[in-house]
């Protein structure tokens, strides 16, 4: 191989490289806002629980009402 092919084939690997650094910054950000989503949903679906779960006592309370009342 001789040293024109070789800077050659360096400036492919380089440009590769720079490729491959730049794919995998843009999947890093995806990963990062992939999180967040993930936060945001298991935190509303906290809220719906804790609705749920009032709504549940609330139902119970009422029907303790009924058979005692």
């Amino acid at each position: 191989m001789d040293e024109q092919t070789m800077k050659q084939e360096l400036t492919e690997l380089e440009t590769r490289l720079a490729e491959l650094r730049t794919q995998y910054q843009q999947l890093e950000s995806d990963v990062q806002a992939l999180r967040a989503r993930k936060r945001q949903l298991i935190h509303a679906l906290e809220g719906q629980l804790d609705l749920f779960r009032d709504h549940v006592h609330h139902s119970e309370q009422l029907l303790e009402e009924v058979r005692h009342g």
